[in-house]
């Protein structure tokens, strides 16, 4: 049987290296078999481990595993590091908590499993004040951060064993409520911003000589963002598809650039998802946008609408152009929260928080990119984030 490092590095590398600079960074293999994926709290010291069980599209079982105790941080985000070989998985916390935990990935008798390595406590100098959506540069040799709580963006080193250093005078804290730090392959880390009173996506070029970022500029000098609130932005990392899509959180849509070498291009919004007198209708100051993600061609784009009762997980379909089209709309057992593609995009996970309670929902993605519920389970709770960890084919 292959473990982690073996089985997953050509394929892993191939598809999503870059990934880096993008959330379509996930998806760990090509094939069907067995995904491990682990969840996050953002309201409690909790993780959870998951099993996504896809001998084919309409054979697909949810198996949640054992809790893991004694996190020592309220998570926002978590992710992998782009290598497989250096097995390690970044947990960011926020809230009461902010600081940056280290995770070794193991693998032993054919399932995988994290061990604590290393915490780093905020110390109030913005080197790990709560990051959300962390990134890496493409030859993974640097990590990005940008900080909902402070609104601090800045950049590390990581050593062959992923252990982060700071880079030294990286840090800008003019931007409260970032919601990330993406980086194009332009060497551009943009930062979306979604607040009433600054609705923005920031600038920063990044030196890959030294590590460190510059500001470059604000969007809202050429682009109209007022109404959006940008939130999270998924990335096509395929050369001749050079563009990135935002959900926004009040626009409740989602906004297509192309990427330049001087910032974004804008293409095209979408429609509003609910109008004005169903948002009134609702009654509920939370509702927004969620998180987004893009298959690795570039093509089809998911992202989660909360608003109670008409949650939905919505299928995009980015054309030649980069421009967004609407394709479906899927009606949601609850609130829509985490999402992530697994076995080299030929399934959607997506978390629903309800009261507490979560429940997780495994859709197989048919070739034209809409989504069949396959599975569902309950499984933790308040789960904010996932990420999968390890992958093991199936048996001949």
């Amino acid at each position: 049987m292959f473990s982690y490092i073996d089985k997953t590095l050509f394929c892993f590398i191939a598809s999503s290296i870059l990934a880096v600079t993008s959330v379509n960074a996930s998806s760990i293999s090509n094939d069907w078999g067995t995904t491990t994926v682990v969840g996050f709290s953002d309201n409690s010291k909790n993780g959870y481990m998951l099993e996504i069980v896809a001998t084919d599209a309409t054979n697909i079982e949810i198996k949640p595993a054992q809790e893991i105790k004694n996190h020592p941080l309220n998570t926002a985000y978590a992710i992998r590091h782009p290598n497989p070989q250096v097995g390690v998985l970044y947990v960011s916390g926020m809230k009461s908590s902010p600081g940056l935990a280290l995770y070794n990935i193991v693998e032993k008798n054919n399932s995988f499993n994290i061990e604590l390595q290393k915490v780093y406590l905020d110390e109030g100098d913005g080197k790990f004040s709560g990051q959300e959506n962390l990134s890496f540069d493409k030859d993974a040799q640097h990590m990005f951060s940008a900080s909902y709580r402070d609104g601090r963006v800045a950049s590390y080193t990581l050593g062959i064993d992923g252990v982060p250093a700071f880079v030294k005078d990286s840090v800008f804290t003019a931007i409260d409520g970032a919601h990330g730090a993406y980086l194009s392959p332009q060497n551009l880390v943009f930062v979306p911003v979604a607040k009433k009173d600054n609705s923005n996506i920031y600038m920063y070029a990044f030196d890959q000589a030294t590590g460190k970022l510059s500001e470059s500029g604000k969007l809202d000098d050429t682009l109209d963002l007022k109404d959006k609130g940008p939130r999270h932005a998924a990335m096509s990392l395929v050369e001749s598809r050079p563009f990135v899509y935002f959900s926004n959180e009040w626009g409740l849509n989602a906004s297509a650039y192309a990427m330049t070498e001087s910032g974004l291009t804008s293409i095209n919004t979408t429609k509003a998802l609910l109008t004005p007198q169903e948002v009134a209708d609702l009654k509920d100051k939370y509702i927004t946008t969620s998180d987004v993600k893009i298959t690795s061609d570039g093509v089809n784009v998911y992202m989660g609408l909360r608003a109670k009762a008409k949650s939905k997980v919505i299928h995009y379909q980015a054309q030649d152009d980069g421009s967004l089209v609407l394709k479906k709309e899927y009606d949601s057992p609850s609130t829509p929260w985490a999402i992530e593609l697994v076995n080299g995009d030929k399934v959607l996970l997506v978390t629903f928080r309800d009261g507490g309670k979560n429940k997780v929902i495994a859709y197989s993605i048919a070739d034209d990119g809409g989504l069949v519920k396959s599975a569902e389970g309950s499984w933790g709770k308040d789960i904010r984030s996932i990420m999968p960890i390890g992958f093991l084919p199936k048996s001949e």
